[in-house]
């Protein structure tokens, strides 16, 4: 039974540090609400509505006190973004260097 023990608990503890390494918040703008993860060890930004998980192409990722600010390049030749994700966690999307959408998120 002793030796069984520390097996069991490798076993539990393994799902819970592969979601340590993941930030997760749901976002809102006018047309719909989806959820954006963050996975730090593959660093990439993943949004999904619907059960439709779209990748967007990470370029940066800065970690400050307050948390991580990730930027890169959506789809198919689509905006920029910026995703915030610390105290005041958001979503926004540039274009030609300028902010025309910010999507809270909690």
């Amino acid at each position: 039974m002793l030796k069984t023990f520390p097996i069991v608990l490798s076993v539990l503890l393994v799902p819970s540090i592969a979601v340590a390494a993941q930030s997760r918040m749901t976002c809102k703008n006018a047309v719909r609400t989806y959820v954006a993860v963050f996975d730090h060890k593959a660093r990439t930004f993943t949004l999904s509505s619907a059960g439709k998980p779209v990748r967007y192409r990470v370029r940066r990722v800065q970690k400050h006190p307050y948390g991580y600010v990730i930027s890169g390049k959506t789809v198919a030749g689509g905006p920029n973004f910026i995703a915030y994700l610390g105290r005041n966690r958001r979503i926004e999307f540039m274009d030609n260097g300028k902010v025309f959408q910010i999507d809270k998120c909690k």
